[in-house]
C-alpha cells in the first residue's frame, strides 16, 4: 500500500537495530580480548554494555567461565619436571652426523 506516510527506507527502529547487532558482534570480539589478553575495553564497547542487558549478561557468562577454568592464572609445572627432562636428555643416544635431529 502506498501513501504519503510509507517510506522506502528503514525505519529508525530498523536502523537502531541493525546497529545494535553489528555493535554486539564487535563487542563479543573485544570482551573475549579483554578477558583472555587483559586489552582495555574501547570505549564504545562500555557504553554498548550499558545500552544492551544480552552483551552485559555473555560478558558476565563468559567473566565466570574463564574464572571456572582458571585460565587467569599460570601453572608452572613441578620442580622436579626439569631434572627428568634433563636426565631423558642424557640416557639418549646422540644422533650421528648423517642422521637429522628431529
Amino acid at each position: 500500500m502506498k501513501g504519503p506516510d510509507r517510506k522506502p527506507w528503514k525505519t529508525q527502529s530498523a536502523v537502531r537495530q541493525s546497529m545494535m547487532d553489528f555493535t554486539c558482534e564487535n563487542t563479543k570480539d573485544h570482551l573475549l580480548n579483554h578477558l583472555l589478553e587483559h586489552t582495555p575495553l574501547p570505549d564504545s564497547t562500555c557504553k554498548h554494555l550499558q545500552d544492551c542487558p544480552n552483551c552485559l549478561q555473555q560478558f558476565q557468562d563468559f567473566r565466570e567461565l574463564i574464572q571456572a577454568l582458571d585460565f587467569t592464572h599460570s601453572q608452572f609445572p613441578p620442580a622436579s619436571l626439569k631434572e627428568k627432562v634433563l636426565e631423558r636428555i642424557h640416557l639418549s643416544p646422540e644422533p650421528s652426523e648423517g642422521q637429522n635431529s628431529p
